[in-house]
């Protein structure tokens, strides 16, 4: 039930109109927030409640000759009784909005007084009914309405199948991320692991339902591992919590010449792990923005037997010295995305495959390690890690790898299984995106570089349209 009173906890929200039930995570933190499936619930119900005003005020304005003759004597009442209601349906609509905005929360946290939270909301709901309300918007609020509900339906499922299996693996001692028969080795994100192999990393990371997807560099690969067996760890109450914490003491420890480090060196490690997450996200969603454009370039010809290098190939260019822009145009990054794909699931399966390198998820640092100062503990974005398909400066072996490969798939092929590889980025997309959500939280020591680190991200995300 929703409760009344700004002093009572919500301990389920429920959609009048869906029926989707949801029990909001208790967060222990002085942040005064609304969970976000609980606000999207809300504004479900308000939505509800302005459609119920809408239609009574409908009836209140159908003319006098109009309700004569459908209601006879008893018209003046049924207009009473739907204006009557009306008000009311406004009243609830106004009060779930204001749940849905954290009112209630902010006012009970202390941050701001009734009377300034009351100005806010009620301009805020001003604004709300002139896109919603009354018989002009209906169509806006049917389609916001199926938005949200849809939207909710994947946030629990996400959060239902993430938080049971963790809870599960934890009662159990299930660590899959771990093998008995194995070293142990240190990472940079927290404690010691055991070493899977890359091969062993990669299946365990494709078959955890909380992920289900192929990472494309040895870095995301270990720092995915690293997540997986955080949330599992019965000792690790908080996740990936209790690792940027680790994360902060670790990088303070003195050098192995004995130089002391000190909290900034902490503080600069999970801002840098803040950095990575926002690049994965990037990368997740170009991939898949890619993919989509690939199979509408796909599905637009039938002709089965056609090779991508074929259809895609500049006629006339020297296959040594272009660029893969320069080769295949506006479907380039799609098709590399897609070859990647097909490399690694290939080395996963084989323990080999036909490229330059040996495994298809080494990655590349822009700048080099070797090119950025030392002991360097300024707030800022640092590098970037590229995979060997999407880095700007592809090497020559590289190129001809891809031109290769794209020789020997035919649109036949690819339609085959676009949609798994496009899926795949949408896992990828999901998983990063709930990691930088809990990443958003951590509020640890002077945290403001790491806050405005995943803020930038954020503007980053939203201007490229990163993040749907």
């Amino acid at each position: 039930m929703v409760a009344d009173s700004t002093s009572q906890e919500t301990l389920f929200v429920v959609s009048e109109r869906s029926g989707q039930i949801y029990t909001p995570v208790s967060h222990e933190t002085d942040v005064a927030a609304v969970d976000v499936v609980e606000q999207k619930l809300h504004l479900i119900n308000t939505l509800g409640y302005l459609a119920g005003a809408s239609m009574r005020s409908g009836l209140v304005r159908a003319g006098q000759d109009v309700l004569n003759d459908r209601y006879g004597d008893e018209a003046s009442k049924v207009v009473t009784g739907a204006e009557n209601q009306r008000v009311i349906l406004i009243k609830k609509a106004k009060h779930s909005f204001a749940r849905a905005t954290g009112h209630f929360t902010l006012v009970d946290s202390g941050l701001t007084t009734e009377t300034d939270a009351r100005r806010l909301t009620t301009a805020m709901f001003s604004d709300f009914l002139k896109k919603y309300y009354g018989p002009r918007h209906h169509e806006a609020l049917h389609d916001y309405r199926l938005q949200l509900e849809s939207e909710v339906d994947s946030l629990i499922a996400s959060h239902d199948s993430e938080s049971s299996i963790s809870m599960f693996n934890r009662q159990n001692g299930v660590r899959n991320h771990r093998s008995d028969n194995s070293v142990h080795v240190i990472v940079d994100y927290g404690e010691e692991l055991e070493e899977l192999g890359t091969r062993g990393r990669l299946e365990a990371i494709l078959g955890d339902p909380r992920a289900g997807f192929i990472p494309t560099t040895n870095n995301e690969k270990n720092q995915i591992v690293s997540w997986l067996d955080y949330l599992d760890d019965p000792e690790k109450p908080l996740g990936i919590i209790n690792q940027l914490r680790e994360v902060f003491v670790r990088a303070q420890r003195p050098s192995k010449k004995g130089r002391s480090l000190g909290v900034k060196y902490g503080v600069r490690a999970v801002e840098s792990i803040a950095w990575e997450v926002g690049d994965y996200l990037q990368s997740a969603s170009l991939d898949l923005a890619n993919l989509q454009s690939l199979r509408t370039s796909v599905d637009q010809d039938q002709r089965p037997t056609l090779s991508l290098y074929d259809d895609l190939h500049k006629s006339g260019s020297d296959e040594q010295g272009d660029s893969p822009e320069e080769l295949f145009g506006q479907d380039t990054n799609g098709l590399l995305t897609y070859i990647q794909w097909l490399d690694i699931k290939e080395f996963m399966e084989k323990g080999n495959w036909p490229g330059p390198v040996a495994s298809p998820i080494v990655g590349t640092e822009d700048p080099p390690r070797s090119l950025r100062p030392k002991f360097d503990s300024s707030p800022g974005k640092r590098k970037t890690i590229f995979d060997q398909y999407h880095r700007p400066d592809i090497t020559e072996e590289f190129k001809a790898h891809i031109i290769s490969r794209a020789k020997t798939i035919t649109f036949r092929d690819i339609r085959s299984n676009i949609d798994d590889c496009i899926s795949n980025s949408e896992r990828r997309l999901d998983f990063h995106n709930r990691r930088f959500t809990e990443l958003a939280e951590y509020d640890d020591g002077p945290s403001s570089p790491v806050r405005e680190a995943v803020n930038t991200i954020q503007e980053k995300l939203k201007s490229t349209d990163a993040v749907a």
